[in-house]
């Protein structure tokens, strides 16, 4: 058992922000807490979804703590840029002239 019950309040609010999710990275987050919460288990949601179990127990965690907005939240941050002034400004010049370099 995956131990996430949820009132039927929370899973109507889950269809409900499924509904105006406007990516897949946000849809597949709602259904994966959605599909918990009705009883799928971790390796059941995780196999449909594509997703490593950990990943889904990480959402889940989310959820419990934050809601939907926790949920949905992006803690990506890229990386550092590793081209130099000169690159960059290279590449802005054959986007802007649209030129193959």
């Amino acid at each position: 058992m995956n131990g996430l019950t949820l009132p039927k309040e929370e899973i109507i609010a889950l269809r409900a922000a499924h509904r105006r999710a406007k990516n897949k990275r946000d849809a597949d987050r709602i259904k994966a807490i959605y599909s918990l919460a009705i009883g799928h288990t971790i390796s059941q949601v995780a196999s449909i979804l594509m997703i490593d179990e950990e990943t889904l127990r990480n959402y889940q965690k989310s959820y419990e703590e934050g809601g939907i907005s926790a949920l949905l939240k992006n803690n990506y941050n890229g990386s550092m840029c590793k081209l130099n002034d000169l690159e960059i400004e290279s590449l802005r010049a054959c986007s802007k002239s649209l030129i193959i370099c």
